[in-house]
């Protein structure tokens, strides 16, 4: 079972950044976001109308899972993606 440690968003990119630990003495970090698609038809995901025949294709998405056996480690690679993708 997985306990989430640390989590930051950031709204207007639809980005975020979770530090979590799985029970096993590992730790994950993970940046994840979500995707829009303006589609003609829908064809998977969440599908939201927004006029004549168009659609938004939502989906979650995750753009790193990175796991490390170190605490501070773990921690160090967290706050570097803090800074690079909520807090810029």
């Amino acid at each position: 079972m997985r306990k989430k440690i640390l989590q930051d968003q950031n709204k207007a990119k639809a980005l975020e950044i979770r530090l979590e630990s799985d029970g096993n003495r590992t730790y994950n970090v993970i940046v994840a976001g979500m995707t829009v698609k303006l589609m003609s038809a829908c064809a998977r995901g969440i599908c939201e109308p927004t006029g004549e025949n168009e659609y938004l294709d939502l989906e979650n998405e995750v753009y790193s899972f990175e796991i490390f056996s170190d605490y501070p480690e773990a921690k160090e690679k967290y706050d570097v993606y803090k800074t690079r993708y909520i807090n810029s």
